[in-house]
């Protein structure tokens, strides 16, 4: 069975495997992210490359980039954590260096392309994944493939509005701003006047709302404002599911709290679609960006 080495390209690490054409990890690895040096960050994986080149006979090299990426072409156009990649064909470059096929895709749709091929989304045609982080991405699956769009920022949910929704656009905000767990912290910080450069966890928040009404007053908010986001996409994508990924959908009583305040919506009945976290987790992009590999140029 063929072998490749899928990166997962993140502003503070990247996390890299040997990964067989079924998934299954030969060697999962990761080290910290050259974020100012352009040669170096190239260097490193380069010499992992002609590394496992001999190691393991790679057939292939794939990346997993945040940022908008023309999957196609091997461009990264946009990259606020990677500057320095921003105008390249990182695809022509490697492939220059490294005489193997290289290919690249946008982190949030490989969580999307990872729940196709081998997670909760591998028996869909019509599924959307939402990505929970600082900011708030997620990839589409439409009739059984990745929609990427006119200029690939298809999936770029955080710019759905969920406040503010009036004749003045007073107080009006992104998903991203609001939705994501930066904009639960940044909520919390407001309320308990802390500073916003202080560090705090997520899970800080959701203990202490167990006995501060205030703090879960902001909780409740901000999963309302999720569900907002989840209802729109229900409406206009009609998927058979969404899936939600990123680090807090782990948590046990996510969903049913998503669910609580779908429910709330009066027309969710008439549109409503199952919801269930990713099955992937830590590896989702090594693992979309080798699936990106297989079915790209095809």
């Amino acid at each position: 069975m063929n072998k490749y080495l899928c990166f997962d390209i993140g502003g503070t690490k990247v996390k890299y495997g040997v990964l067989l054409e079924d998934g299954q990890a030969v060697l999962l690895n990761s080290y910290n992210t050259e974020t100012k040096d352009k040669e170096r960050f190239f260097m490193s994986i380069i010499d992992l490359i002609e590394e496992h080149k001999i190691k393991n006979n790679i057939s292939g090299v794939s990346l997993c980039i945040p940022g908008i990426v023309n999957a196609y072409k091997g461009q990264v156009s946009l990259c606020y954590a990677l500057r320095f990649l921003e105008g390249m064909s990182i695809k022509e470059f490697l492939e220059n260096k490294c005489k193997l096929r290289i290919e690249i895709e946008n982190d949030a749709n490989c969580v999307a392309l990872a729940e196709k091929f081998t997670g909760n989304g591998k028996e869909c045609s019509d599924f959307v994944c939402m990505i929970i982080g600082t900011g708030i991405g997620g990839g589409i699956f439409a009739n059984g493939s990745m929609i990427r769009g006119s200029r690939f920022m298809g999936g770029e949910f955080g710019f759905m509005i969920t406040e503010g929704m009036n004749m003045h656009n007073e107080g009006m905000e992104i998903i991203s701003d609001g939705g994501s767990t930066k904009g639960l912290i940044n909520m919390y910080k407001k309320l308990k006047n802390i500073d916003s450069k202080v560090n705090i966890e997520g899970e800080i928040i959701f203990n202490e709302g167990n006995n501060d009404v205030e703090v879960k007053k902001i909780i409740d908010i901000w999963y309302r404002r999720i569900a907002y986001g989840i209802f729109n996409l229900a409406g206009t994508l009609n998927p058979e599911k969404i899936l939600i990924g990123g680090g807090v959908s782990a948590r046990e009583d996510f969903i049913e709290n998503i669910e609580f305040h779908l429910k709330k919506i009066k027309w969710w009945e008439d549109i409503k679609v199952k919801i269930e976290p990713c099955y992937h987790k830590n590896n989702s992009g090594t693992i979309g960006s080798l699936y990106n590999f297989l079915t790209i140029r095809k």
